[in-house]
C-alpha cells in the first residue's frame, strides 16, 4: 500500500538479490513481463536475481487515483518503499527505464540504505524537448510505426 492506494506488483522466484524495474506511467506488471520481446531480457534479469515489476497508483492493475489529485515525484517513490516492505525486501538494485529515471533517483536518495545501485536503461539525465516530443508521437500513434512487436 502507498497511503491508501494498492500497489500491483509482481516478483520473480527468489534470487541472489532483488531488482526493481522501476516503471514510467505507461506500463503493466501482468504484461510486461510476458511480452516476446522482452523474454530474454527478462530471463538475463531472474538468472540475476529476483525481478520485481510493480504498476504506480493510477496505471496498469494498481489502484486507480482521483481524478485531478495525480501523485507526486515522492508519492511514486514511496511505491517502491511499498513493494519492499511487502516483499519483506531490505534493499534492492534499481532498474529505472525511460520515463522512470526522476522516481528511481528520488527513491535512491532518500533511501540510501535500501538501493543497492541505480541503472538507467535508456533513461535520460536531461530532459528532452517535449513539444517536438509530443509531436512525433502524435504523428506516430495509431500508425506501423508505433507498432512495439
Amino acid at each position: 500500500m502507498n497511503g491508501d492506494l494498492r500497489v500491483a506488483y509482481r516478483a520473480s522466484r527468489e534470487g541472489p538479490r532483488d531488482i526493481v524495474y522501476v516503471p514510467n506511467w505507461f506500463t503493466c506488471c501482468e504484461v510486461l513481463p510476458e511480452l516476446p520481446s522482452v523474454q530474454g531480457w527478462v530471463e538475463a534479469m531472474t538468472s540475476l536475481g529476483r525481478l520485481i515489476y510493480f504498476d504506480q497508483p493510477g496505471t496498469g492493475a494498481s489502484d486507480p487515483i482521483t481524478p485531478g489529485a495525480l501523485p507526486t515525484l515522492e508519492q511514486w517513490a514511496d511505491s517502491i518503499n511499498a513493494v519492499l516492505d511487502d516483499l519483506g525486501s531490505s534493499e534492492a538494485v534499481l532498474l529505472a527505464g525511460a520515463g522512470a529515471l526522476a522516481t528511481a533517483a528520488l527513491f535512491a536518495a532518500t533511501h540510501p540504505s535500501r538501493t543497492t545501485a541505480l541503472v538507467a536503461l535508456e533513461a535520460l539525465a536531461d530532459p528532452y524537448p517535449v513539444e517536438e516530443t509530443r509531436a512525433a508521437v502524435v504523428a506516430m500513434w495509431g500508425t506501423e510505426s508505433c507498432n512495439m512487436r
